[in-house]
């Protein structure tokens, strides 16, 4: 069986067509689902150099078919792949943080480090009061420098610490605002 022909069988209906893909799983689809794009197409509506898609394609950053020498791009894996690489979906710290939710390092930037700390400082809860310790072993999920961590969210005030080594989180602006 091959991408694009159809199956010679009575009991699949006349607008039925079975793709295969790289991963060798099948797909069913009907004529109204299937839109393929050439790769010239896709460089005209993404208006980039035909080219630059055509070595994305080799490199199978975008998931496409090779048919002889041309390349074939269905409509809604095109539009999936946007999806995964759009930048509008991700949070400015994502870029900090690994797949496991883990710190790869702390931005030596100020504007980009209060953003990190104050996600590391969602997984406390507020008003509640924590020893050192327990300070130590939520921020080790994050990242094994805890000293760090602790002493930049002090200084960014996004926590108070006592002189005995209690710390609190401090009231956010807007749960100021609302009271």
């Amino acid at each position: 069986m091959r991408l694009g022909r159809k199956i010679l069988d009575p009991s699949i209906p006349e607008n039925v067509w079975i793709l295969l893909y790289p991963s060798e799983y099948v797909r069913v689809v009907t004529d109204r689902d299937l839109v393929l794009y050439t790769s010239a197409e896709v460089a005209e509506l993404l208006r980039l150099n035909h080219q630059v898609i055509q070595r994305k394609l080799a490199a199978g950053e975008i998931p496409a078919y090779r048919i002889g020498r041309e390349w074939r791009i269905e409509r809604a894996r095109l539009i999936e792949w946007l999806e995964r690489r759009s930048n509008q979906n991700q949070s400015p710290t994502e870029a900090w943080f690994d797949q496991a939710g883990r710190l790869r390092a702390l931005p030596a930037k100020r504007s980009l480090r209060r953003p990190v700390l104050q996600r590391l400082a969602e997984s406390f809860e507020p008003g509640r009061t924590y020893e050192e310790v327990e300070v130590n072993a939520m921020l080790r999920r994050f990242h094994t420098d805890v000293a760090s961590l602790r002493r930049e969210m002090v200084a960014e005030r996004l926590f108070i610490r006592t002189r005995s080594g209690v710390y609190k989180l401090t009231a956010s602006r807007d749960q100021v605002l609302k009271a």
